[in-house]
């Protein structure tokens, strides 16, 4: 039985697909093995085979941020720090979850604590995310060491990979039981997909996901948002 991977997208369309031929670093495919694959820290994958994107409709893009915010689905908003950040495969989608160390939010408790978030896209294994292309007429081929040494790096809407020591703005929900079935163990799911993610640079919070129009990609001044996470519902 096929289950469904919830992390803010109605459906996910890779830039490569299974029974075409496949460019290294250019596009990707998608693993049968609906286990979860073994979790990986993108600093362990030296070795970078393939790239690709995968994209997603958003059941309700919020236009604004202040749209976002006040979102009845978004039960926590949280601003801290990347500690870390696990790349999973599963059921044929590439998730991150990340650790945050808590700095403020929501729920004042909840301040010098970790909480883990996952979010679409992630570094994973090269055999796990072309398995099922394997073999098949016009598929991939690879040579053993690279199956075995590989990485794939899989974007979703051309979001940047997080990484430790991000300072991040999230808008969040609880991760449907669902998930954790599948074997995604995190506390929440992003609101908006990766669209709930806010990075800090500088004096600004940026989205680095691809433009939309649908959503004003404008970057957010820290006073802006910082308010918007803290303010109680």
């Amino acid at each position: 039985m096929k289950r469904i991977i919830a992390l803010g997208a109605t459906a996910a369309v890779l830039s490569g697909c299974s029974g075409a031929p496949v460019e290294r670093e250019t596009a990707t495919t998608t693993t049968s093995n609906p286990a979860q694959a073994a979790p990986v820290r993108p600093t362990e994958a030296k070795n970078i085979v393939l790239r690709g994107n995968s994209t997603g409709a958003l059941p309700r893009p919020y236009r604004t941020v202040e749209e976002l915010a006040a979102a009845p689905e978004v039960t926590m908003a949280i601003r801290g720090v990347v500690t870390e950040a696990l790349g999973m495969y599963v059921d044929h989608v590439a998730v991150t979850v990340l650790t945050v160390r808590v700095q403020g939010g929501r729920d004042a408790s909840l301040v010098g604590k970790t909480v883990t978030v996952a979010r679409p896209g992630g570094v994973v294994r090269l055999r796990d995310a072309v398995q099922d292309a394997l073999g098949k007429q016009g598929g991939p081929t690879y040579s053993e060491q690279e199956l075995r040494e590989g990485w794939a790096d899989i974007t979703f809407n051309g979001m940047r990979q997080s990484a430790v020591g991000d300072q991040v703005g999230l808008f969040m929900k609880a991760n449907p039981p669902g998930n954790k079935t599948a074997g995604i163990q995190a506390d929440y799911v992003l609101v908006d997909s990766v669209y709930g993610l806010f990075r800090r640079v500088g004096t600004s919070y940026v989205r680095d996901a691809e433009a939309r129009q649908d959503i004003d990609m404008s970057a957010v001044a820290v006073s802006t948002l910082d308010g918007l996470i803290d303010r109680h519902p």
